[in-house]
Formats: C-alpha cells, sequence, structure tokens
C-alpha cells in the first residue's frame, strides 16, 4: 500500500513542461473533432469570443483614423496581457494543485492545431472522390471560405493543400515554437495574437486602421515557426513517397513572398514545391492539374512533419532532463 501512496503522489506532481507538451499533442492528435466536442471548454473559443466582444465595443467606423488605430491597440494589449495571465494561472495551478498538470495538457491541446487541418481537407479530398464538386465545394467552405463556391476540382485541391501548409506553419509549428521558448503564457499569448490578426485583418474596410496592430504582430510571431516549418517540410519529404525534398527547398526560397499572406509562405511555399504544385502566384515550374491524391500526399507530409516535430521536443526534453 506504502508503495501504491507514493507512485499516486509522484503521479499527482506536474512533470516537466515538454513532457506536457508531448502529451498534449498527442492528446490534440487522437480526439477527432475536438473543437465540436468540447464546445465552450475549447480555449481557442475563449479567446475568439474576447476578441470579438472587445471589437463590437471599441471599434466604431466614425472615429478617426488616430483614434481608430489606438482603440485597436488597446485590444490587442489587452488580449495578449488576458492570455499570458491566463496561461501563467494554469501553470501554477498544474505545480501547486495535485493533478493540476491535467487541466494544463488538456487546455494546451485546445491551442495547438494539430489535427483539424488533417481532418478537413480530407473531407474535401473524400467529397471529390465519392459525392462530386458540389459537396467538396461545400467541405472546402470551412477550409478556404466562401470563395470555395466558385472553385473547380483541381483549384479545390491547390488550395486545400496550401491551407493544410498555412495552418502547419501556424496552429502546430507555431504553438509549439512559443511554448517551448515562453511557456504556457506564451503559447497563450501566441494564439491571442493570431486569433486577432485573422479576426480583424487590416484590409478588410471595416478594420481599416483597428486592425493594423493585431494584422502585423500576427505576421511577426509566426514568422520564425513557419520558416522553421518549411524546413522540417523539406525534411520529411526525404520520407514521403513521391515529395521532393530539393524542391521542397527551392520553391521555399524563391516563391515564399508570393503567398498572402507572405509570413506563411515559408510553409506553404515548402509544401506545395515538395508536391510539384503551382499554387496562385507560387508557380515555379509547379502542375496545376491537381487531384485527391494530392490532398493525401500533402497530408502524409504533415503528419511526418508532426512527428519530426514531436521528436525534436522529445529530443529537448531528453537534453533538459540530461543536464
Amino acid at each position: 500500500m506504502d508503495g501504491l501512496q507514493i507512485s499516486f503522489q509522484s503521479l499527482s506532481v506536474a512533470p516537466d513542461s515538454l513532457l506536457l507538451l508531448l502529451a498534449a499533442m498527442v492528446l490534440d492528435l487522437v480526439t477527432p473533432g475536438r473543437g465540436r466536442q468540447w464546445g465552450n471548454l475549447d480555449p481557442t473559443q475563449w479567446l475568439i469570443a474576447a476578441t470579438g466582444f472587445l471589437e463590437s465595443r471599441l471599434n466604431r467606423a466614425d472615429r478617426s483614423v488616430a483614434k481608430r488605430l489606438f482603440r485597436g491597440t488597446i485590444v490587442v494589449v489587452i488580449l495578449v496581457g488576458g492570455a499570458w495571465s491566463a496561461g501563467w494561472g494554469i501553470g501554477v495551478l498544474a505545480r501547486v494543485a495535485p493533478f493540476g498538470w491535467v487541466v494544463m495538457v488538456a487546455v494546451m491541446a485546445g491551442l495547438i492545431v494539430q489535427r483539424r487541418p488533417v481532418d478537413e481537407a480530407r473531407r474535401v479530398g473524400t467529397a471529390l472522390i465519392h459525392d462530386g464538386l458540389g459537396p467538396a465545394r461545400t467541405q472546402a467552405v470551412a477550409v478556404l471560405g466562401p470563395r470555395a463556391t466558385k472553385l473547380d476540382a483541381a483549384a479545390l485541391v491547390r488550395n486545400s493543400v496550401a491551407y493544410v501548409g498555412e495552418r502547419l506553419g501556424d496552429g502546430l509549428v507555431g504553438a509549439v515554437f512559443w511554448f517551448v521558448l515562453l511557456g504556457l503564457p506564451g503559447l497563450f499569448a501566441y494564439r491571442a495574437i493570431r486569433i486577432a490578426g485573422t479576426l480583424m485583418p487590416e484590409h478588410d474596410r471595416r478594420f481599416e486602421a483597428f486592425g493594423m496592430v493585431a494584422t502585423r504582430l500576427s505576421g511577426v510571431v509566426v514568422l520564425l515557426p513557419a520558416l522553421l516549418a518549411g524546413v522540417l517540410v523539406a525534411a520529411a519529404s526525404i520520407f514521403s513517397p513521391g515529395a521532393d525534398p530539393g524542391r521542397a527547398l527551392r520553391v521555399m526560397g524563391a516563391d515564399r513572398g508570393m503567398h498572402t499572406p507572405p509570413t506563411l509562405g515559408w510553409s506553404v511555399a515548402a509544401l506545395v514545391g515538395a508536391l510539384g504544385l503551382a499554387v496562385g502566384a507560387m508557380d515555379s515550374g509547379g502542375r496545376r492539374d491537381a487531384g485527391p491524391a494530392d490532398i493525401s500526399r500533402a497530408v502524409y507530409v504533415y503528419g511526418i512533419t508532426g512527428l519530426l516535430t514531436f521528436c525534436l521536443v522529445a529530443a529537448l526534453a531528453l537534453a533538459r532532463f540530461m543536464g
């Protein structure tokens, strides 16, 4: 009994934060439809709701440009400060409360976007194969927005592949990058910035000036993760049938600035380059006759990239333990 008690007590204490990150990645991977099942318990939904609430209260079209810029900056400061505080508080809970680390892992899994892009892209490919263009367009609206209703089959595939590349850069590698660098507060703040930049894009007339800080800061925080993701895609291409790591690097170097937004061009260009595709202005000799099989290939490369990311975190955890 004493041995069991000691074991139970040891399990109640939070392990190293990198081990918790690995656990969160596994939890996200094995939980299909996480956002739909968790609903209001999904921390991403908290950040979306907070952003919408603040924007609706402070964004006024009749204000001057300077005032709208100032108000938009205030929104970003509140969101980042609140997100950082939430991450810090949950981290404290994980350290002081028995089994508090379980809550931390669940929250982290809600902030890491790993499995969802794969499921979304696969639904587009499956619809194309079994149901035809109309249903595939309907599925793609969740991925690409309303413009998907006007795309042909090949364009749906190409843009779905690009979407997978974007989410790889900002949802998976970006989340892991900022957690490793700044812990749970950094991960929370990163997701808050990315959500604010997505919901308040400065190119939208409604968010002119008001969304400038959010949009540009969102691009800054994802720049290094997207570059790292592009390199990881090239490495993953070595182990992916039909993918070309050399071409991934070449297209990433040549066409990264041709994607919108350009900060995610690193990971997108690397993925479409590895598959030999041409997407939008990224056209370094790639093909445009894409089909559902290309979505499967993109998902395969994505999976290997995710595995490499997992191995890097595990290596860091081992190095910390050995040190």
